[in-house]
Order: structure tokens, then sequence, then C-alpha cells
């Protein structure tokens, strides 16, 4: 039953490559239905002794033949295997355009096959770090990036600034974009080196700021606390006695000289950076970070004289004036840290260790210019999923990007589709990343992300 011709649909079909068929019945060109006598018509020009029909609706497609003397099977449609598994919840989704998009994407990519709920009870199994990126995360982040192009279009920011290690991928992506959007004008990107360490020891003046970053907490003894969190050698560093100190505060304090000068060294070699990658003083500056208080845009306005307007996944409200005076914009806000509405703001570390380059993280600089970076060992194995997951992201991307055009994101919906990762909607439990961890060097702890995930 179709009004399009056949001659059209078998252009459609040669685009899907679908050949080698002998005929087309189409409603439209013999004037009838399926449930009026298509099936007849069938039947009078196609001689056999036996017939069988393959449909999802029951009154066309199964009741409809057999009326006629046609075995039928019925499948169903990928629509209605939604509807009766784990994720069916997406279909109360707000129903604009770009949320019935992610939705089709979604479907088309998971019940591709009309088995797929085959011996599941509607909870899909997904074992395959490529269709984990593609269902689940990859609608978030072109929704960022989707965001992100229109508050960004037509503005006058001369460059954007991509956070490392976060945002590795998302300025890929954004690049990518743009080479789209010739018409619109859009600032250029840079994969800007930073951290939360290097940015914090460039900016330590006084004593009050050393009194600061020993106040975010460290989970370790106090020699690591100085070597990690202010980069000091070990050579440097005088052991640790609590008989000899009343307090760390005290203790780390003790290597103030030292901190002191580790830090002028490091401002100068991050200057020395910015001046390398061609960041004018007159430029307007927008800055990414996927999760984030605004550590490190506040500390780039103490480097350089720019404006800087930040552009984030989740924003993290901070108690310290400064980082609350700073301008961002973002598709999620934290007001509280028992008030996480959205997915995203819980699951940000598993979406960190997805969109992350393989270098090591950023330690500080030279007084060239030239970065250092932490040791830290990558798992081939671990690295080779990561790749296909970013593969899987940017495959998505050039997909989603074509068929939105100047439609306005859908939030919640990508948010709703990056829940279903969780065990409770997908049996994800061999998923190759389900017992992976992230290791945060700032605090020196581990996040497992089944914890995420269960």
């Amino acid at each position: 039953d179709m009004y399009i011709t056949k001659d059209k649909l078998e252009k459609i079909l040669y685009d899907c490559g679908i050949t080698g068929y002998s005929d087309i019945f189409v409603s439209c060109e013999y004037g009838t239905t399926k449930t009026g006598s298509l099936f007849k018509e069938f039947k009078n020009k196609v001689d056999g002794t036996s017939y069988l029909h393959i449909g999802d609706n029951y009154e066309a497609d199964i009741l409809a033949a057999e009326k006629h003397g046609i075995d039928s099977f019925r499948i169903f449609s990928a629509c209605h295997m939604l509807g009766v598994s784990k994720w069916r919840d997406i279909l109360k989704s707000d129903g604009e355009y770009v949320s019935r998009v992610m939705i089709g994407l979604f479907v088309s990519h998971v019940f591709n096959s009309p088995f797929a709920l085959f011996n599941t009870n509607g909870k899909i199994c997904i074992n395959d770090s490529f269709d984990a990126a593609w269902l689940f995360i990859a609608p978030l982040v072109s929704t960022f990036i989707h965001w992100l192009l229109r508050k960004l279009a037509g503005s006058n920011y001369d460059k954007i600034l991509f956070f490392a290690r976060d945002g590795f991928l998302v300025e890929q992506l954004y690049r990518m974009a743009i080479e789209r959007e010739v018409e619109t004008r859009l600032p250029e990107s840079r994969y800007f080196l930073t951290s939360r360490v290097a940015c914090l020891v460039a900016t330590i003046f006084e004593e009050k700021d050393i009194l600061k970053i020993i106040s975010m907490g460290f989970d370790g003894p106090p020699e690591m606390l100085l070597e990690k969190r202010f980069l000091l050698e070990r050579k440097d560093i005088v052991a640790y006695r609590s008989d000899c100190y009343e307090s760390i505060e005290e203790y780390i304090l003790s290597h103030k000289s030292k901190i002191l000068a580790t830090a002028e060294q490091n401002r100068a070699g991050y200057k020395k950076y910015i001046e390398i990658e061609n960041i004018m003083p007159t430029d307007k500056l927008a800055v990414f970070d996927l999760a984030a208080s605004g550590t490190c845009q506040c500390c780039l306005h103490e480097l350089i004289p720019n404006e800087i307007d930040g552009f984030y996944f989740v924003y993290i409200k901070s108690n310290d004036d400064k980082m609350r005076s700073l301008d961002i914009s973002s598709l999620y806000k934290i007001d509280s840290w028992f008030k996480k509405e959205a997915f995203i703001c819980e699951s940000y570390i598993l979406m960190e260790s997805v969109l992350t380059s393989f270098e090591g993280s950023l330690e500080g600089f030279d007084i060239n210019g030239e970065p250092r970076f932490a040791n830290e060992y990558f798992d081939t194995e671990h690295s080779y999923q990561i790749l296909l997951m970013q593969q899987a992201i940017k495959e998505y991307f050039c997909e989603y990007l074509p068929l939105i055009a100047r439609s306005k994101p859908t939030i919640d919906t990508a948010d709703k589709l990056l829940s279903f990762i969780q065990n409770r909607y997908t049996d994800i439990t061999r998923l190759p990343i389900f017992n992976d961890s992230l290791h945060d060097g700032f605090y020196n702890r581990s996040y497992c992300f089944r914890d995420v995930l269960e």
C-alpha cells in the first residue's frame, strides 16, 4: 500500500542496494489496496502453487493475505518493538522534530532486525562498544554541538578553545560542523591544552593561593599532594612527620619558596604556549569544558587579558565568588549535588573517558611552551574500545547533522537516550567498559563505571 509509484520505488530500492526482484505491486498503480484486491491482482500475474506474504499490519498483511489464500507471517515494525521494549518511555518525548530524528536514528540502528527482541524480555543485550556509543552517547554529544552552533552563530567570538582532554573529540565534531555551515559566521577552533593542576599552579602568586589549593581535598599522603598538585620534584620534598607540623597546611607551606618558584616557571611556560597558539590579547574567546565549576576558565582569566565566555555540558555551581561571576552557558546546571535532575549530571565521568585524547593529563609547560604530561598507562584493549566509540559518535553525527537543519536542539530526549545505557534498561554487563574505571589525578580518586551503569 503506497502512493509512491513503482519507478520511484525502484530507485529508492536501488539506492539501498536492493535488486534482483521480478516486479513490484503498488496499490496506487492498480487502484486498489491490500485489504481490497491487490493480492488478487498479484495472484493473477504470478502463477504458483503456494504463496507467502510477510508484513507487520495485522489487517492488511495477515488477514487480507489469508482471505486470498496466501500464507502469512507477521513481524513487528521497529516502532512497535520499541513500544514493547525497556526503552518504551522514549515514546513519551516532547514530539519535537529533532526528538523524532533522534528516536528514528535510535530505532533504525537497534531494531534493524525484526528478531532484535527475541528471547530478551524487552531488555536487549549490547556488548559492542560501537553500538553503545551510537545508541546512547552520540545523541547527547550531537545535541551539544547542535546547541553550541546555535549559541555561536553570528557571534563576535574570534576563537573557541576546547579544553583538554574532554574537548578532544568535541573539537573534531565542531570542525566537521563548521565545514557544512559555510554561510554562517562561526569562530575558529583550537584544541587547547589545559588541566586543573596546570592552571592552578600557573596562577599561584602568594600564600593564600596555596591554601586555596590545599582546601580542595586530596586522597593521599601530604608528600604526594606536593608532587601531584603542586608539581614539586621528589628531591625537593621533605618527608612529612606529624610530630613536626601542627597541620597539613603548615607542612605544605614549609615548601612555599619552592612552590612559588615552580609556579612562576609554569606561568611563563603557559604564556609562551598561549603565544604559540596565536591567541591575541584582543581576541574574544569562547571556551568549552565538559563538566566544571569554571576552574580552568577562571585561571585563564588571570593569565591573559581576553574576554572569555564558557560553554559547558554541565556547569557545577561553585561557592567561590570569583568563579560564580564567570560568564558560563551550559546544557545542564547543578545547583546542588543532591539535585541531579538529568542523567548526564551523574554520568559525565563516563563521557570524560569516551571524549578524551590519549595523552596523559597535562602537568604544565617548560619555559619554551612545550607541554609536560603525566605518565599514564593506557591499556591497549581499552584504547581500542574508546577509538571504536569515538568513531561511532562521528558516524552518528554525520547522519544527524544534515537531518536537523535549522531546527532547535532537543535536550531532554538526548539525555533520556543516554540514561538507557544503565543496566536497568539494557543488558550491558558484557560491555567492555563496564568494569573499567576512571582515575581523577587531581583528587587522586578512581571511579568505576559499573557504579554509573548499574
